[in-house]
């Protein structure tokens, strides 16, 4: 039987992940590198960083679950999740936003970019295996 793990999040972690501060605009660079499908594990790390940093993390990992429409919560969600599709949209070439764009939740998009380019880990981490046997 599989458990699940449910995450509980902080009165002041949610308030965090809800606030948008004016400098967080819809054209903002999350990170130097933009996703052109190569390199997407460490264009991920540096992403997913970002968004640690700005706790919004919790909008793509699945630990905040999207509230009802009826919700108090549920338009500074959104207000939130249109940003984040925005900067990961802004990171990423032209093609590959083109793909994403029309999804509409930031945790699909992130969810769609790991099922297109999911093995790169696995190989990188045979190539540095590999290197480290080398001798």
């Amino acid at each position: 039987m599989a458990s699940t793990t449910e995450v509980v999040i902080s009165l002041e972690d949610l308030v965090k992940a809800y606030f948008l501060h004016p400098s967080n605009h819809p054209s903002l660079l999350l990170v130097s590198t933009t996703f052109d499908g190569t390199g997407f594990g460490y264009w991920k790390i540096a992403t997913t960083t970002a968004l640690s940093m700005k706790s919004k993390l919790y909008f793509i990992d699945e630990s905040l679950a999207k509230p009802p429409p009826k919700s108090p919560n549920f338009k500074k969600v959104m207000k939130c999740n249109d940003m984040l599709m925005f900067w990961i949209l802004n990171v990423s070439t032209k093609t590959i936003a083109n793909g994403i764009i029309y999804v509409k939740f930031a945790r699909q998009i992130w969810a769609e970019l790991e099922k297109i380019w999911p093995n790169q880990w696995c190989k990188l981490y045979q190539v540095q295996k590999e290197m480290c046997n080398v001798g």
